[in-house]
């Protein structure tokens, strides 16, 4: 009997660590995924990133299930103390946009994404992906809409 791991993960790292710039890891395992993001040195990585202009930091997380995949992706900006990420997925979603001038409704297919989340919200919605509640990331995504279009 093959069983198969649930989850494939991918770090990139702004710099090579042991020769190598990314990782990648099978896990069938929630925990294990939760605790591989919460270890890393993200304080490190994102120093390293204000140095270096083009690298990159990013933790790639894979259902094998669902073919679904989120990408956290570490944000470095001088202006900002705190750890912040940004989340790209591949997770379809209908969203509705209004055109001109607001007089006519059209559905139009978007991606579930963020673009600033604090290192607890990123920890957050990567425990929802592990959790399979993509109703849940997709409420987060729709209400974030909602507020940027009130905003705007």
């Amino acid at each position: 009997v093959t069983i198969m791991k649930r989850f494939n993960i991918e770090i990139n790292y702004p710099i090579a660590i042991n020769g190598e710039e990314s990782v990648h890891l099978d896990s069938k395992v929630n925990v294990d995924i939760l605790s591989q993001f919460d270890v890393l040195n993200w304080q490190r990585f994102r120093d390293v990133q204000l140095q270096l202009s083009d690298s990159k930091t990013s933790f790639t997380v894979t259902n094998n299930l669902t073919q679904q995949t989120i990408r956290l992706n570490l944000l470095a900006d001088r202006r900002i103390d705190q750890i912040q990420f940004s989340l790209e997925s591949d997770i379809e979603i209908m969203t509705k946009h209004k055109d001109f001038f607001g007089l006519f409704t059209r559905n139009s297919k978007d991606y579930i994404r963020f673009g600033s989340l604090n290192f607890s919200q990123a920890y957050a919605y990567l425990g929802l992906f592990l959790s399979e509640e993509i109703q849940s990331l997709e409420t987060r995504y729709r209400f974030s809409l909602e507020k940027f279009i009130q905003a705007a």
